[in-house]
């Protein structure tokens, strides 16, 4: 499917998108698997990248399935301060 490959694992908490962006470039990548919170995942999104997610298996013990790709995310939030005041 994606012919060679070659995978590079970040250990590391990213701060935002321009600095998952300037490693994606680092690292020559066209592809970002992504383990991410859904507020970054969604960002991710509005760029060249469309990132691949893992998807678990539901049970008591849960366990990788497949992969997919998310094309796009629609966070709607409220800081929970301001949903206590309303």
């Amino acid at each position: 499917m994606f012919g060679e490959v070659k995978i590079v694992q970040v250990k590391k908490t990213h701060g935002d998108i321009p600095e998952i962006l300037n490693l994606a470039e680092e690292h020559h990548a066209d592809e970002i698997v992504s383990v991410l919170p859904l507020s970054l995942i969604a960002r991710l999104c509005q760029t060249r990248f469309k990132p691949i997610i893992p998807v678990p298996k539901l049970g008591k013990y849960p366990e990788h399935d497949h992969f997919e790709r998310v094309l796009s995310v629609d966070v709607v939030s409220v800081p929970l301060m301001q949903e206590r005041e309303r």
